[in-house]
């Protein structure tokens, strides 16, 4: 009966150490996802900046050419 809770008991050890280690392995991918998610708005904020200086610098195209 004494080994029967011995091996309950490091069965219980075994299964928080694994619970654990997944729950490290899926925090670091969700660091992961976040890195990702940052670095896609960052890339759409630089092209947003940059398709506004486009449409700037139409505009002002546009302009001169009106005033021909």
């Amino acid at each position: 009966m004494k080994s029967i809770k011995i091996l309950a008991l490091v069965a219980t050890v075994v299964f928080t150490v694994g619970c654990e280690d997944t729950k490290k392995k899926e925090q670091e991918q969700v660091d992961k996802a976040v890195q990702t998610i940052d670095s896609v708005q960052n890339t759409i904020e630089a092209s947003a900046e940059s398709l506004k200086n486009v449409a700037d610098d139409v505009h002002e195209a546009v302009k001169e050419l009106d005033s021909i």
